[in-house]
């Protein structure tokens, strides 16, 4: 089986300045790391399901990135992207650091020590179209925003916060209405089921559908986050539980996830009440 090597958290000041600076200390602009000091990077199979969803889920929201990356805030610090170098048939992800945005690329230098790849060297400088980077992230009012990957590899990700199995929207809700973006559609009689595997949708004629398999589930994120699986692909989706009342938004493959409660032609938004 193939595999790749992914660097780890780049960033050795993304702990200290999310976790453990001094909030009245102001984290540098850019901020490059020895690679000496940085975890070994860590050995991927091509097929991992959760390391290509959280690739597919950076490109699909790069352009959040390049809004932020070209409109810096004074809270926002140390962006960067994560490439992959190919050679032969070596593959290592590596973060560039700093980098900027040219054109539809990115420009930066590597900021990892490569440990396959001969066609790079630690410093550097690669430049990468926006469509092909594998991963992004910056700190903003110490939070990490991004990077997937990195917390996949670290088991602190959202992909893994919460393992999928005992969850809190496990059981039977009656369907109140659906929203494709042209407001509320009631749906009197329709039911979801949510397992700890699957969401399947339930008409009144006893007929089921399968919504996608349950692919995680974070309810520490804001909003909460929940992903389905149908395939090979991945819907980025959100939701608000209070009660039981759910409100759940799932974005067709391909799409980044929605910022808000709010239906459209690429995600349908259910209001559910549980049974």
């Amino acid at each position: 089986m193939a595999t790749r090597l992914f660097a780890g958290c780049i960033m050795l000041f993304l702990a200290a300045a999310i976790f453990g600076c001094d909030s009245n200390k102001q984290l540098p602009q850019e901020v490059t790391v020895n690679a000496e000091k940085q975890p070994s990077p860590v050995q991927i199979a091509d097929d991992d399901s959760r390391m290509n969803a959280a690739i597919e889920q950076a490109r699909a929201t790069v352009d959040s990135f390049i809004a932020a990356l070209t409109n810096k805030q004074p809270t926002q610090k140390a962006f960067s992207v994560k490439v992959a170098i190919e050679d032969g048939d070596q593959t290592e992800h590596l973060w560039l650091v700093p980098v900027r945005y040219e054109n539809g690329k990115f420009i930066g230098r590597v900021n990892n020590e490569p440990q396959k790849v001969t066609t790079v060297k630690f410093g550097d400088e690669v430049t990468v179209a926006k469509d092909e980077i594998s991963d992004w992230i910056y700190a903003d009012n110490r939070k990490m925003v991004g990077g997937y990957t990195t917390r996949v590899l670290q088991g602190e990700s959202k992909a893994q916060t919460k393992p999928v199995g005992n969850h809190e929207l496990i059981g039977t809700w009656s369907v109140v209405s659906i929203d494709h973006g042209a407001g509320p559609d009631p749906k009197a009689g329709f039911h979801l089921a949510i397992t700890d595997t699957e969401i399947t949708f339930l008409a009144p004629n006893g007929a089921t559908k399968t919504m996608g398999q349950l692919h995680r589930i974070d309810p520490m994120a804001t909003p909460c986050e929940i992903d389905l699986r149908n395939g090979n692909s991945v819907g980025f989706g959100i939701y608000e539980l209070v009660g039981d009342s759910l409100k759940m938004i799932v974005c067709n493959p391909g799409a980044g996830r929605p910022a808000e409660l709010k239906g459209s032609r690429d995600a349908m938004l259910f209001t559910l009440k549980r049974d």
